[in-house]
């Protein structure tokens, strides 16, 4: 169910030191006090070009890197967590004009009561404490509530997250959270509630005793129309974030990763410990192999050294014959072994020379390997590639000449989000895999021949485990899994803003609609035709909207070049997903802003000039 982590002593490691097997790790240490990283950094650069220079045959041509380990363990999520944590911040921020728009509601409902209070002698500061108290007990409400609705949506997301995010780890809600959680709402409703609170404590007593209340509450028009401007800008920003996400990830599955996906699997295995060099590894993978291609439906099988998409990647310098490269500029490639079948297996295109075939074996015949495109085009630009000679390492002067007999297809290995670097496949017969990947192309569904994969590996030896079995696809959609979990969680968001700022518009305009009931009436018993008074209320409306989707547009240009690293294949100030927001937050305020131009239209004008 989750990740097992296994430990054993280095020098245990059958497959260590042994020739024709790759050997690399990462060494974890703790800096002593008073040292910097850049410090740690350099020595260990300087270390690792000691050990090359000591153990050339070995240590040769290795670059050694070191990083912050909390770096290595947030650094690829963190960009993603500060989008999301903007965009709860904007909804936050929209959630709270919306609490402030309902409380001035209510104070100005309340409007002869708090008139007939500050008459009766009652401070501003009781009055305030008044409407504080009032926020408080609806915060805490509001904070039970939203913890409870906050859990049982932790869980569903939990739930529908990929499993590639989690990584074995699950997420609950801790003490720490649950009391920040708390704090900030609290706050937020009492931060809320201050700004109406105090302009209505400010209002004109006399006024309000000899208006019904109108004249101590009134004239916060303005104040609820720039909250519900705000809404709309918040929203619009949330939109564009959204629009531009989904856009990134429909451009992302456009991708051609270089292979085709649809009826190709794969399954991991290990050689077992009896086998400690490469001369015993060749069989066991030819029968790997052999075993693979018996299986019913099975049309082609391979075995790679590294899949495409699995952020597993070994490098190598390459020296190409009759170029001289500045010291210092040496080129590099991403370094494959592959049998012959894994091409075919994978349906990776040939564009010139041949594939690897049965005849590259063991010896002479094996100085042979394939390049890419990427790799074809940058060390022979505008020149067959073909028979031209390569070595690998850090000392050619030791390595025989290779022959490149191939250009095939670019692969995108990293990421579907990433530049293709050049590539050489090298074949298995040169160098034995300990640790193959084998992948077979099927003619039906390619998650249901995996069980017979592992019984084939099983067949071999029973010795040897069989893990990572997964069809193709789904190790392409999990390449994608959390581009596309962010894209749902920003657009979950972007449509919880929509939702707040449709309420805050139509919460203005009603009011506004309720407020001015006497001089609707007055227009229509002076002529005005119910047309006439629904486009004054649209247009109220809307004349909002306009100037926060001024706002929220030119807010949305400068936050969305905050989110470039996110973007794939869009420009952040991408016209087409900022007219589309626009447009549909335009449609929403319409909407909103219809039900209140509509109750309008049917004042009577006898029963509007007899109100208070």
């Amino acid at each position: 169910p989750g990740n097992i982590d296994l430990w054993m002593p280095l020098a245990t490691n059958p497959l260590a030191g042994t020739p024709r097997f790759v050997r690399f790790m990462k060494v974890i240490g703790r800096l002593k006090p008073g040292i910097a990283m850049e410090q740690a950094s350099a020595e260990v650069r300087t270390l690792g070009e000691a050990l090359g220079k000591q153990y050339p045959e070995i240590d040769g041509g290795l670059l050694y890197s070191s990083a912050p380990l909390a770096e290595q363990a947030v650094g690829r999520v963190r960009p993603a967590m500060m989008l999301l944590l903007g965009a709860v911040g904007l909804v936050l921020l929209m959630a709270c004009a919306n609490v402030a728009n309902l409380l001035l509601t209510f104070a100005i409902a309340r409007g002869k009561e708090i008139a007939v209070r500050a008459a009766l002698g009652a401070s501003r500061f009781r009055l305030l404490r008044q409407f504080s108290t009032e926020s408080c007990v609806l915060a805490g409400l509001g904070t039970v509530a939203g913890v409870a609705l906050g859990i049982g949506i932790l869980r569903a997301l939990t739930a529908a997250a990929p499993a590639v995010l989690l990584e074995g780890r699950g997420i609950s809600l801790d003490l720490r959270a649950m009391i920040f959680t708390m704090a900030v709402a609290i706050l937020s409703a009492l931060l809320a509630g201050l700004p109406p609170a105090l302009r209505i404590i400010r209002g004109d007593v006399a006024g309000g005793l000899s208006d019904g209340g109108r004249g101590f509450t009134g004239g916060h028009h303005r104040f609820r129309s720039g909250l519900a401007v705000a809404q709309i800008s918040l929203a619009l920003a949330l939109l564009v974030g959204a629009g531009l996400l989904i856009r990134s990830f429909v451009r992302l599955l456009d991708v051609n990763p270089g292979f085709d996906t649809a009826h190709t699997a794969t399954i991991a295995t290990l050689l077992p410990p009896s086998v400690t060099n490469a001369s015993q590894a060749l069989p066991l993978d030819n029968a790997l192999l052999d075993r693979m291609m018996r299986i019913p439906g099975v049309r082609a099988a391979g075995a790679v050294s590294r899949l495409p998409l699995l952020g597993s990647n070994l490098g190598s310098w390459i020296w190409v014959e009759g170029r001289d490269y500045p010291k210092g500029q040496q080129p590099t490639v991403e370094y494959r072994v592959a049998s012959p079948g894994y091409f075919s297996a994978m349906q990776i295109p040939l564009h010139a020379g041949r594939y690897l075939d049965e005849h590259d074996i063991a010896g002479a015949a094996a100085t042979v390997a394939l390049v890419n495109q990427t790799a074809a085009k940058s060390f022979w630009p505008g020149e067959d590639p073909v028979g031209r000679r390569i070595k690998f390492g850090a000392t050619p002067e030791k390595q025989n000449w290779i022959t490149v007999v191939g250009v095939i297809g670019d692969v995108h290995h990293s990421a579907l989000d990433k530049d293709v670097v050049p590539e050489a496949y090298r074949p298995m017969a040169f160098s034995a895999l300990g640790n193959p990947v084998m992948v077979a192309r099927v003619d039906g569904d390619a998650g249901a021949i995996l069980p017979e994969m592992a019984a084939a590996i099983r067949a071999v030896d029973p010795a040897m485990p069989a893990y990572d079995a997964f069809p193709m696809s789904a190790i392409v959609a999990r390449s994608t899994a959390q581009r596309r979990f962010i894209m749902q969680l920003l657009s979950g968001f972007a449509l919880a803003a929509l939702s707040l700022a449709a309420i805050g518009i139509y919460g203005t305009i009603s009011q506004s609609v309720a407020q001015r009931t006497r001089e609707l009436g007055v227009r229509i018993a002076l002529g005005a035709s119910r047309r006439d008074v629904l486009r004054l209320v649209l247009f109220q409306g809307l004349r909002l909207a306009g100037l926060g989707v001024l706002i929220g547009g030119t807010m949305a240009a400068f936050l969305t070049r905050l989110m470039r690293t996110s973007l794939f294949g869009v420009a952040p100030l991408d016209p087409v997903v900022f007219a589309a927001a626009a447009a549909g937050l335009a449609l929403v305020a319409t909407c909103a802003c219809l039900a209140p131009a509509l109750r309008a239209t049917r004042v009577d004008p006898l029963i509007a000039m007899r109100t208070d």
